[in-house]
């Protein structure tokens, strides 16, 4: 039994033959003689025999890579061109980027602030490419870059592996310093969102986006001409708005046309968004989002909205007219001055539009990409119970299939829910199929059961000893079990609640006693008052002494950061936690809100 794939060496040997004989321009027609002279051969005619079955070995590769090895020692997708002669078009499609180019490619992404969620068009990311990186590239990859190169096949496979690159990115870019020493960075992007009430005018506010992990305590962020915010993860990377303490910041007091930038010193972050004379607003569903997020591309046949600067209005509003459904302008709130709000059911075409203003250019090619779900860590597995939704962006009609069941039929763009009915542990394979052609495909794993069974593992009384659950409540995991109380008079509440968030908050009597709890230990040296959800909205509960609720208090010595996560859970998300449900704890849990509004 291997433990890698035996043919490896064959199809290493393959790639090597696509770059063989430097940075000349070439195509698959003469990939045989690079092929004949790496091996010292004479030629002959009509290559090797066998040679186009190797397509098949690089599927296998693909299975092996995301199947049996279930993403973990990376994801791989076969990349090709679309050449008649796909088995020469896959090993010149490894070559197309180097391991540097890759790593300036991220610098790249870093510094216009791209968000994998909703990435610009194909020809929009090589041209970000080329004006922020280019430098850093190889002759060849900017030729195929340039919009007029002769070899348009390439210049496809080489923009469809660049939008690869920024689907897997995790955050992280690479720079040489003066000194050439290696300097890592973090980035994300900052995107506004669009808020649309039933009754009264739509709001914008404004958003981060990780790529890659999320603290659990969120992002404390300061913006240039706005002040410092906060913000915790919502949903997929995406934050929640970022607010003030006495409320959201503005982003109308920004010049949305010029470059925008905020910075977490603390977790060593920065956020970017790059300027632009338009701004698409796209539904949020697809990343768990309520209403509606920036987006660089236009998705055809779906509502949006678009916010446009006062001298872009005139184009904008005649492309509207002509290749939209349901076009008219909305009045708005939060907009810089000069701006104005549209809103349309449906884009027929980027006719008109796409050339000059970029979010509005539409797909090229075919994109398929899985979003949501609960995914392990950066791997392709995925548990049964929140599987991805599929990301379809066409502009033809396509088929879309998980297995052998058609989940969607004439689709262009939108997320499409996969049916519980064709789910089962182990490989899943989706498909996007125009006419009898496979044109995407993705593969993932689905988990039908965690690691950790419920019924395993230790569990904690309220004074974080371990407990065999016989009396009092217990805590395993991140759930809680109500049990029979004990009889201590110093006990928590039985009505106090199991938790269905990830995280739970500990906050003490005593400025900066706060505990993020599983990722921190249950605290021993103060005791925990309330516990906190950490959700979008969640409800305080009460876990002190029963004889009365201790009044809050100044503590010696208190950690400042500490001081200020505590702060924060009382007073910066008040309005996000509803106070407890059970008589007098209500007035308490106000009475700690407000001492922490001056701490």
């Amino acid at each position: 039994m291997y433990r890698y794939p035996p043919y490896i060496p064959d199809l290493a040997l393959s790639v090597l033959a696509a770059g063989h004989g430097g940075e000349s321009e070439f195509s698959t027609a003469s990939y045989y003689p690079r092929l004949f002279d790496l091996l010292g051969e004479r030629p002959v005619p009509g290559g090797y025999p066998h040679f186009d079955q190797l397509r098949d070995v690089w599927l296998d590769l693909e299975r092996w890579a995301n199947i049996d090895e279930r993403g973990r020692l990376g994801t791989f997708r076969v990349l090709t061109t679309s050449s008649n002669r796909v088995h020469v078009g896959i090993p010149i499609a490894q070559t197309l980027l180097a391991e540097r180019e890759r790593e300036a490619l991220k610098r790249a992404f870093a510094a216009v602030g791209l968000q994998p969620s909703f990435p610009p068009v194909e020809s929009v990311l090589g041209a970000i490419a080329l004006k922020h990186v280019g430098t850093d590239l190889r002759p060849r990859t900017r030729r195929l870059l340039h919009p007029d190169t002769p070899d348009e096949e390439l210049r496809i496979a080489l923009l469809e592996a660049i939008s690869d690159e920024l689907e897997d990115w995790d955050g992280v870019a690479v720079a040489r310093d003066d000194g050439d020493a290696l300097r890592r960075s973090r980035s994300g992007a900052l995107a506004l969102s669009l808020h649309v009430p039933l009754l009264g005018a739509p709001r914008v506010s404004l958003r981060c986006v990780a790529s890659g992990t999320v603290p659990e305590e969120g992002w404390d962020v300061v913006v240039p001409k706005l002040g410092r915010g906060a913000c915790v993860e919502a949903a997929a990377g995406w934050s929640t708005a970022v607010e003030a303490d006495d409320g959201a910041l503005s982003p109308a007091l920004l010049d949305w046309t010029s470059p925008i930038t905020a910075a977490d010193d603390g977790h060593g972050v920065t956020f970017r968004r790059a300027g632009s004379r338009v701004v698409l607003f796209v539904s949020g569903e697809s990343v768990g989002v309520d209403g509606y997020v920036e987006s660089n591309r236009l998705p055809l046949g779906e509502p949006f909205f678009v916010a446009v600067e006062g001298a872009s209005s005139a184009a904008v509003e005649e492309w509207g007219s002509a290749s939209c459904d349901g076009f008219k302008g909305v009045f708005a709130q939060s907009l810089p001055e000069g701006w104005g709000l549209y809103r349309a059911d449906a884009a027929r075409s980027d006719e008109g539009v796409g050339m000059h203003f970029s979010a509005l250019s539409a797909p090229e090619t075919v994109q398929l990409s899985l979003v949501g779900g609960v995914r392990l860590g950066r791997t392709a597995e995925y548990f049964s119970f929140s599987p991805p939704s599929l990301r379809v962006q066409s502009a033809r009609p396509v088929t879309v299939r998980v297995g052998s069941t058609v989940v969607g039929e004439a689709v262009e763009t939108g997320t499409l829910s996969i049916p519980p009915a064709v789910l089962s542990a182990g490989a899943i394979r989706v498909e996007v199929v125009e006419g009898d052609e496979v044109v995407k495909a993705r593969e993932f794993f689905v988990h039908d059961e965690f690691a950790l069974a419920p019924s395993e593992g230790p569990q904690f009384n309220v004074y974080g000893e371990v407990s065999g659950g016989a009396n009092g409540t217990v805590y395993r995991g991140v759930t809680v079990h109500p049990t029979p109380p004990s009889p201590r008079s110093f006990n928590v509440l039985p009505e106090l609640p199991s938790f269905t968030s990830r995280r739970v908050v500990l906050l003490g009597r005593g400025v900066g006693e706060v505990a993020v709890w599983p990722k921190e230990p249950l605290p021993t040296g103060w005791a925990a008052i309330w516990t906190v959800p950490v959700e979008k909205r969640g409800r305080a509960a009460y876990c002190g002494p029963t004889e009365s609720v201790p009044s809050p208090q100044r503590r010696a010595g208190a950690n400042l950061r500490k001081a200020k996560e505590w702060k924060k859970w009382l007073y910066q998300w008040r309005k996000k936690i509803d106070p407890p449900r059970q008589n007098g704890l209500g007035k308490a849990w106000k009475e700690y809100v407000s001492f922490a509004r001056n701490v």
